[in-house]
């Protein structure tokens, strides 16, 4: 019963980021100029740390 309980709450957990990122998103449009970037730079990030250490 517990680990439903936990389950449920973290169910809930994401709808309830899914609702705030929607709301936010009216506000977010100012800044995506900004954000854009951001977020390409984290999968370079995170492409770069995966494969090269599979090339050696």
């Amino acid at each position: 019963k517990r680990a439903l309980l936990y389950n449920v709450l973290v169910s809930l957990t994401a709808i309830l980021g899914g609702i705030l990122g929607y709301l936010a998103s009216h506000t977010m449009i100012q800044f995506a100029h900004l954000l854009v970037p951001v977020a390409a730079g984290g999968f370079i990030y995170i492409s770069a740390t995966d494969l090269i250490p599979e090339l050696k």
